[in-house]
């Protein structure tokens, strides 16, 4: 099955062991994929999002990988692209709550992702 994104290695110079990881999510991914059971890749790391949304542009050049991974990618999505995507109920508001929110980096940069967690706090 899948495993590491291959993010850390990634950032640690070891190219070869991201593309290794790469490479086995996605297969793993396309077995789900080719069996009509995935419909989505639902991703909570943003740090992992970006790295696996970038999967087709890094396996780009292994044409034995090059369409699958593509595939994969465009399947990716963060949490909170998956979740305003669906008819969800309106969530029980429990007055004066407050919150502050902190956009990850990789996220609002990498996958720029900045519209939907906020509009998912919106409703609380």
């Amino acid at each position: 099955g899948e495993g590491c994104c291959g993010a850390l290695v990634h950032h640690m110079g070891r190219e070869g062991a991201a593309l290794a990881s790469a490479r086995r999510n996605v297969d793993a991914w396309t077995r789900a994929i080719d069996q009509g059971g995935l419909d989505a890749i639902v991703i909570t790391a943003s740090g992992c999002g970006t790295t696996i949304k970038d999967y087709g542009f890094m396996l780009r050049l292994d044409p034995a990988y090059a369409d699958k991974a593509a595939r994969v990618s465009a399947l990716a999505k963060d949490i909170t692209e998956y979740l305003v995507g669906l008819d969800l109920p309106e969530p029980v508001r429990k007055p004066g709550t407050i919150v502050a929110y902190h956009s990850a980096c990789s996220m609002q940069h990498g996958q720029k992702i900045t519209r939907q967690p906020k509009e998912l706090l919106a409703v609380l």
